[in-house]
């Protein structure tokens, strides 16, 4: 999850006959700010001890991301490191078309249109309300789909916008809004929304 963080153990173990004193580096690489560890600085090891290292990776984006975990295992041996990789997902609900413009349409009538609520993130999400922000009753909503919706990633669904026009100066203007969640309990409730005019 995008900003969620996720935690695994390194287990370090000393499998020969002598003292050791392991030394770690900070972590390094391409996405190296999305990784973290709780491990000391040098610790030493003795022969059949084991040292558990927490990395800890938080995704400051969706997609993937790599690094690496730098250490020596003893004073005359060569650095080594561990690879480092984990992938970002989350939800991301979008309207088509955004803004939603309806233009001029004469007073006493009332327009249509359809519109598209499409998962374009990485991981399933589920919508739990639709709704319009707006002065007065120029707006609606109907046909939509039966909530909670639950959208896998690329998945979509529609519903019709209609607009009556209140014959106020310069039109009619409101926001057409979305609350979702996702499985992570430990991400809100979001909302996504998309401008509304009509003239």
């Amino acid at each position: 999850m995008d900003g969620t963080p996720a935690t695994l153990v390194v287990t370090f173990e000393n499998c020969g006959p002598g003292p050791l004193n392991v030394a770690f580096a900070s972590i390094s690489g391409p996405d190296a700010a999305d990784f973290g560890d709780q491990g000391p600085q040098s610790t030493p090891l003795a022969p059949g001890a084991t040292l558990d290292v927490s990395v800890t990776y938080a995704p400051s984006a969706p997609g993937p991301s790599s690094a690496f975990l730098p250490y020596t295992p003893c004073t005359d041996c060569e650095p080594q490191a561990i690879a480092l990789s984990g992938t970002g997902v989350d939800g991301n609900l979008v309207f088509t078309p955004s803004p939603i413009e309806f233009g001029n349409v004469p007073e006493g009538s009332t327009a249509t249109m359809v519109v598209t609520a499409t998962n374009l993130g990485t991981e399933p999400l589920t919508v739990t309300s639709f709704g319009v922000s707006a002065d007065g009753n120029a707006f609606a909503l109907s046909e939509l789909p039966a909530l909670p919706l639950a959208l896998a990633p690329q998945q979509s669904a529609t519903f019709t916008v209609s607009y009556s026009p209140s014959g106020s100066a310069g039109g009619d203007s409101g926001t057409l809004l979305a609350n979702w969640t996702v499985a992570d309990p430990a991400v809100g409730n979001r909302q996504a929304n998309d401008d509304l005019s009509g003239l």
